[in-house]
């Protein structure tokens, strides 16, 4: 097995690309649990919600003036974050990392609630 992963590794190294074959899904353990379906449709994650509003208030300076609201018009849920004026560079940080690190945990709060959200920052 690992002399066929050496060799799809040496083949992606030399031609540059990255291999687009399908990977074989594994079959399932009995007694594990399978993974919450993402819902057919837009709904609404409080608990993400909430999550994103008492992360984003414990950065800001001005945690009142915090705003999260919950739009279902796109394909998947957005919760838009509203800020104060100067707190939002503080809610990016450097290169995006704080805005990708609130993404994820707003993500991981919707997954539990079977839900997928993207979480968007407003000016």
């Amino acid at each position: 097995m690992t002399e066929d992963l050496e060799a799809l590794e040496a083949l992606s190294e030399d031609t540059g690309a990255e291999t687009t074959e399908p990977v074989a899904e594994t079959p399932a353990v009995e007694g594990s649990v399978a993974p919450a379906e993402p819902a057919e449709s837009p709904e609404r994650s409080e608990s993400a919600e909430k999550t994103v509003a008492f992360v984003v208030a414990s950065i800001v300076d001005q945690p009142d003036l915090v705003k999260v609201s919950t739009d279902n018009s796109h394909a998947t849920t957005r919760i838009n974050v509203e800020v104060g004026p100067g707190d939002m560079g503080r809610v990016i940080g450097k290169r995006g990392r704080v805005a990708n690190a609130i993404r994820a945990v707003g993500r991981a709060a919707a997954a539990k609630d079977g839900v997928n959200v993207d979480v968007e920052f407003v000016d």
